[in-house]
């Protein structure tokens, strides 16, 4: 049998605005683990919607760049995080100029995350550090691994190698 699915990245790209100010409902609304690492593992920086699936979206104006850096600060804004960009944006960057480092991927892992914190660790450990490593930042997921009970921290590890 042969299965035919969409590109993930659809889901961000027909509407970023909607997916940024509803990253809460949409891992809710998936509710498994499995499916929003293979969410992560799809994501990447490409828009579909003037590529893959052009002919779909004729209506579209290619070449109009989207503010991810505003998207971001308001997805992160709507929850109720601790969240800080800086996290993810890594120490030698720092001293550019942020917003100019925030593109989709940086801007969708990182609502993710801050959605996913306020969750219990253990029922979403695996996105978490899908998250981290898809942002280039395996320090960060080793980091939320470290002090953590023994089974988490199998699992865990088990995830990180599965990834790299």
């Amino acid at each position: 049998m042969r299965r035919h699915r969409i590109n993930l990245n659809l889901l961000v790209d027909h509407n970023p605005l909607s997916f940024m100010t509803s990253v809460a409902n949409f891992i809710d609304s998936i509710g498994k683990e499995d499916y929003i690492n293979v969410f992560l593992a799809e994501l990447d920086n490409v828009d579909v919607t003037t590529g893959m699936y052009s002919r779909a979206y004729a209506c579209r104006q290619h070449g109009s760049s989207i503010d991810w850096s505003s998207l971001l600060k308001s997805s992160v804004a709507s929850t109720s995080s601790s969240f800080q960009l800086s996290d993810v944006i890594r120490d030698e960057d720092s001293n550019k100029d942020s917003n100019a480092n925030i593109n989709k991927l940086v801007a969708v892992g990182s609502a993710l995350l801050a959605s996913l914190e306020s969750r219990p660790p253990s029922q979403w450990l695996t996105c978490r550090l899908s998250a981290w490593v898809k942002l280039g930042r395996m320090d960060r997921a080793l980091q939320l691994l470290a002090g953590g009970p023994a089974d988490l921290l199998d699992a865990g590890f088990r995830h990180l190698l599965y990834l790299a």
